[in-house]
């Protein structure tokens, strides 16, 4: 099911052939002008990247059966703390153009607008890692990658939660 929502360039990690999404940064498209190499590639090794790219992955997964089954309690529990405030402010949730008085309601409210719009899941593009605990995930839209990153994730402990693009500055 994964492997359709991934672009080509998705390679099987050997250990456990799970599909990986690219995670190939700015830094690393640019590297060969750069005579002293990829100084984000020795912070964040490729096997850590692969590795959690599938971790990545797999919350993205959860988060879709959630929209299908309509379930807020595990949902809810995909999210950092700060995403949780800020979609649970009425105030914030207006601006944004949500008639949605919190998270609960915002929650179903995105499923309505998913369903009423045939949207399921976007094929994802490519997650980039910000740093070791912070990554962009880019989705294709009508065969083209999205210019900005349609997901934040954040990872706290050994798990990775869905974000806001401003955490973990």
């Amino acid at each position: 099911k994964r492997q359709g929502q991934i672009k080509e360039n998705v390679k099987p990690v050997e250990s456990n052939k799970k599909p990986t999404a690219s995670v190939q940064s700015e830094s690393e498209k640019t590297d060969e002008l750069k005579p002293e190499g990829n100084v984000e590639e020795k912070i964040i090794g490729k096997g850590y990247k692969q590795k959690e790219t599938i971790s990545i992955l797999d919350t993205i997964e959860q988060l879709e059966q959630c929209y299908e089954t309509q379930n807020f309690k595990k949902w809810k529990s995909l999210l950092t703390p700060a995403y949780k405030e800020k979609y649970s402010d009425p105030a914030f949730l207006k601006q944004q153009g949500w008639n949605a008085d919190n998270l609960e309601s915002f929650f179903y409210l995105l499923i309505q607008t998913r369903e009423k719009n045939g949207i399921k899941s976007l094929p994802i593009s490519k997650v980039e890692f910000v740093s070791p605990n912070k990554a962009y995930v880019y989705v294709l839209f009508k065969g083209k990658e999205f210019p900005k990153p349609q997901h934040t994730f954040i990872k706290i402990g050994n798990s990775w939660y869905k974000g806001l693009p401003d955490e973990g500055e």
